[in-house]
């Protein structure tokens, strides 16, 4: 069993968009500000940006919290929402939950997508807000409707689980695919997972890997980790060991602890690349860094047995420690075995 890739909290600000203009600099910052002492919301919005990240200017909370504020007063609802960011992450002022909610529903009354998906998520956890889901899911689906693809997955998510709403998995499905269409990652890893687990659908690997692969090219390192265990057993694509190592090194790198792990069992055994303890205990390394309770196991047995490292009982004990407060009972069978 697989599980839902969650984001029921306040994503980062959006991306950064230069609405209005044909590409990033083709406006000089001096000729937006121009526009912006104009009232022209457009132009502010893009100086909030510029100002936030940094981007033909010396970066500026305070630039941009001023270039927003003034965009949001002329109506631009991208700028409402990413000024409420700014109160909802204390993002150089003081955070202000109510504040942050005010913006997001003005944000959304103008219409911007990502202010609905922002103030669905504050019902929906409750902070700055009654937490209600019912209200969530509406704006969730306002959200979705002006094609927010975080807005349409949060919106699966909500039927998914029954919250707000009744659980209904086909409904979860067509809003899944929506966000994937719109090319959110964990859209296309959650529908993927649909038809995986066969929930709302027949079970369908084939199309599974499909979705998976379209969250992996979407950067979504679950997909990428899903998509290497389905080529290396050959569930729904034929077996290729170099396949799933491809994407377990992909899922690795954007910080998957147990797809380091599993490109490493391959080292380890010789599946699709040369055998190499050493890369092995390396990728394990990485697994364990990043929390997962096998890459530590694998790395305390490394070190117990000299496999790829300098033997070290030490070492090997406390990689089996740290297995064990990840949860791995094994992990803490051997520690104790070690601490006698």
């Amino acid at each position: 069993m697989r599980f839902l890739s969650h984001s029921l909290v306040i994503m980062g600000l959006t991306s950064a968009l230069f609405c209005g203009i044909n590409s990033a600099h083709a406006e000089s910052i001096a000729q937006l500000k121009v526009l912006c002492l104009k009232d022209n919301a457009t132009a502010c919005y893009n100086l909030g940006v510029s100002y936030d990240n940094g981007d033909g200017v010396e970066q500026s909370d305070q630039r941009a919290y001023e270039y927003y504020t003034k965009a949001c007063d002329l109506d631009e609802g991208s700028a409402c929402n990413n000024l409420g960011l700014m109160y909802y992450n204390a993002q150089g002022i003081e955070q202000d939950y109510a504040k942050a909610a005010e913006l997001f529903e003005k944000g959304c009354s103008l219409n911007d997508a990502l202010s609905c998906n922002s103030l669905g998520m504050i019902y929906d956890s409750g902070v700055g807000v009654k937490l209600d889901d019912a209200q969530a899911v509406q704006y969730y689906q306002k959200g979705c409707e002006l094609n927010s693809g975080l807005a349409c997955r949060n919106l699966g998510m909500m039927y998914d689980e029954g919250e707000g709403v009744a659980l209904d998995d086909a409904k979860a499905i067509e809003f899944y695919r929506k966000g994937c269409d719109l090319e959110d990652s964990d859209a296309c890893h959650n529908l993927a997972l649909m038809y995986d687990n066969g929930e709302g659908t027949a079970e369908d690997d084939v199309t599974a890997n499909k979705y998976y692969l379209k969250g992996c090219e979407l950067n979504s390192a679950a997909s990428c980790h899903n998509l290497a265990m389905s080529y290396n057993t050959g569930e729904g694509v034929e077996q290729s060991a170099a396949q799933a190592n491809k994407y377990f090194a992909k899922s690795c790198d954007l910080g998957n602890g147990d797809a380091c792990v599993g490109l490493g069992l391959n080292y380890e055994r010789g599946a699709g690349v040369e055998k190499s303890y050493k890369e092995a205990t390396e990728l394990y390394k990485r697994g364990c860094d990043l929390e997962s309770s096998v890459g530590c196991y694998n790395l305390g047995a490394a070190y117990i047995n000299g496999d790829g490292v300098r033997q070290n009982d030490e070492l090997g004990k406390k990689y089996f420690g740290k297995a064990c407060d990840l949860g791995d009972q094994d992990g803490c069978d051997i520690y104790a075995e070690l601490t006698r």
